[in-house]
């Protein structure tokens, strides 16, 4: 814009630190959302987890979320193409097998990166796949994904010094590991961290 004084490069930088536009997010919000199909309430840790796509900083992440604890686990992938969602999926499985809970049931949006990992190029490990309906989100893991990208921001901008970028997929992983050990000021609470 002419007699603007406000270049590309700051618009980019305000972009990257503060997220997109509040019209985007807003219409982002006005979407029905929905955990899929009918399910059945979560009986142990593994049994129902939603999976998401995030961008943070244009850095790509698989993100997901246990419906049963609300733990959360952050992958970060390289590209939305089959192969690298099935190797964020095979380390999440990896991960909970570990600890002795095998993940039942694996919800998401239609997204097609997962959608295309899934049929046919992940190995089944007796977990099935429920994806949302048309124009939907699934719920949880959308406030989620919202509450780490807004703890991303001033975790960033606290540190005193300039974060080079390659290491924002650990910050990223930090942000996410302090809401799981968030504990409730209420022990009886029932509301979630996010």
């Amino acid at each position: 814009i002419d007699g603007n004084p406000i270049t590309k490069a700051e618009i980019y930088l305000a972009e990257r630190i503060f997220g997109g536009c509040v019209v985007c997010k807003l219409a982002k919000m006005t979407e029905t959302t929905s955990s899929g199909p009918a399910t059945h309430e979560p009986t142990h840790p593994g049994d129902l987890i939603e999976a998401d796509i995030i961008f943070i900083c244009g850095i790509m992440f698989l993100i997901t979320v246990d419906l049963f604890t609300g733990f959360g686990t952050v992958f970060h992938i390289k590209d939305r193409k089959a192969i690298s969602i099935r190797e964020a999926i095979n380390e999440l499985h990896s991960l909970y097998t570990r600890l002795g809970f095998p993940i039942g049931t694996l919800i998401s949006d239609r997204e097609k990166g997962i959608m295309a990992a899934y049929n046919g190029l992940i190995p089944p490990f007796g977990m099935k796949q429920i994806f949302s309906s048309p124009n939907s989100h699934c719920h949880t893991i959308e406030r989620f994904n919202r509450t780490v990208k807004e703890r991303f921001r001033p975790t960033l901008m606290s540190i005193p010094w300039l974060v080079p970028e390659r290491w924002y997929k650990y910050l990223v992983g930090y942000v996410v590991n302090s809401i799981n050990v968030t504990i409730p000021t209420d022990p009886t609470a029932t509301q979630s961290p996010y």
